[in-house]
């Protein structure tokens, strides 16, 4: 019983360790500190010449840490919606490429780059999930399918004699296309909920000159929070 009990202790503080581990060293430094634990531990309980070869296998992969990307490189798979469009924009002649990736208990955060710096960018979770990342100059296209219900919702507030601005919740922020849309509409309050930290993290620092910092737009209020509860 008590060996059983260390066993399931010792397991349930590695899964919360690979939670706090995965957001600084990646998925690819966390697979290699997971495995110099393993060695670590091995080390222990051995005697003699192979605990001293766990302690070097140990160490040696703790050192390959800071370059677990090119030891590890996690490509995302060929089905992707992500492999798929950078694949697509490359066949085109567009040097398309990920620029930025981060790491965190939820998913995978990937900003890919088609090419050009000042067009616009495409965030993706996990492979998938696109959302568009505008540049600051984007011009409102009022025929995008983003302003129909501003559009339903004029007619019916227009029929009612309401002329108050529009209050907007938004759920699933991504790249702000949301946000920008109801600004472009006239709402003069959105609030706007982003499952992921990672994301609203990028937006309100990498990328807030890029989009305009739309994140912290006037009349924005941003909240991290799964949309459903």
């Amino acid at each position: 019983g008590l060996v059983y009990g260390v066993n399931l202790a010792g397991s349930a503080i590695g899964c919360l360790a690979f939670a706090f581990a995965l957001a600084p060293l990646g998925g690819p430094g966390s697979v290699l500190l997971a495995s110099a634990c393993a060695a670590a531990g091995g080390a222990a309980f051995a005697g003699g010449v192979l605990r001293v070869l766990g302690g070097v296998c140990a160490i040696g992969l703790a050192a390959l840490i800071p370059m677990s990307g090119k030891v590890l490189p996690l490509d995302a798979a060929p089905g992707k919606p992500m492999a798929q469009s950078i694949a697509l924009a490359r066949a085109e002649g567009r040097d398309a490429r990920i620029e930025t990736t981060r790491w965190d208990p939820l998913c995978r955060i990937d900003v890919v780059n088609y090419g050009d710096d000042a067009a616009p960018k495409r965030i993706f979770q996990d492979g998938d999930a696109p959302t568009e990342l505008l540049p600051a100059n984007t011009a409102f296209d009022r025929l995008h399918f983003y302003s129909l219900p501003y559009f339903v919702q004029k007619a019916g507030r227009a029929a009612r004699g309401v002329t108050a601005p529009p209050r907007v919740l938004a759920i699933g922020i991504g790249g702000g296309m949301d946000l920008l849309h109801a600004h472009w509409n006239g709402a003069k309050r959105v609030t706007g909920v982003e499952i992921n930290g990672t994301t609203d993290s990028l937006m309100r620092n990498e990328y807030a000159a890029f989009s305009g910092r739309v994140y912290t737009m006037g009349g924005v209020e941003m909240v991290v929070g799964e949309g459903r509860s």
